[in-house]
């Protein structure tokens, strides 16, 4: 997770980049404006973890005790054709509000859609922003396709941190410059 190892928003040209960056409403949505195409989820990996195995400052954003279970949902938001669009790491404490828990147990649908009908009851909080690589498989070997934008956010319910949510997004989709 990008947040373990970078802090702090970081700047981008593109004003598209920028708006992206802040939006605080779903970003599923956002993104399939932006595509003109429905996206569906492709969960990758779901598991969960005790919070010291995982990155120590998700779990103190989260609040989060040492003794603590996290769920942790690795994911993609994919075009119809099956590309990426982004790439997406949500990190919840268990038991988590009951909303969010049977967001994360629809493995069909995508977090925020699934939300959706709760939007008034959830805010987005930006923790932290910037670029990293994005790679994409070719033949099972991994080939690098430049510089990602990724953005890391608080999910609050009734301004209880109950998520953290990083997404990495395609860059021939959001200008990282």
């Amino acid at each position: 997770m990008d947040l373990c190892s970078r802090s702090g928003p970081a700047e981008f040209a593109d004003p598209a980049t920028r708006r992206l960056v802040e939006h605080t409403g779903s970003t599923t949505e956002l993104l399939e404006q932006w595509t003109g195409q429905p996206l569906t989820v492709r969960v990758l990996r779901q598991s969960r973890h005790p919070a010291p195995a995982f990155c120590r400052s998700v779990a103190d954003l989260l609040r989060l005790d040492r003794d603590a279970q996290l769920v942790v949902r690795r994911s993609e938001l994919a075009a119809p054709n099956g590309a990426p669009v982004s790439r997406n790491t949500v990190v919840a404490g268990l038991p988590a509000d009951p909303r969010l828990a049977a967001a994360l147990a629809d493995l069909a649908q995508p977090l925020g859609r699934t939300l959706a009908p709760h939007a008034a009851d959830f805010a987005r909080e930006l923790v932290a922003s910037g670029r990293s690589p994005w790679h994409r498989e070719t033949g099972g070997r991994r080939a690098d396709r430049g510089r990602a934008v990724w953005r890391g956010y608080l999910l609050r319910s009734r301004g209880v941190p109950v998520a953290y949510v990083e997404e990495r997004f395609d860059p021939s989709l959001v200008d990282a410059s």
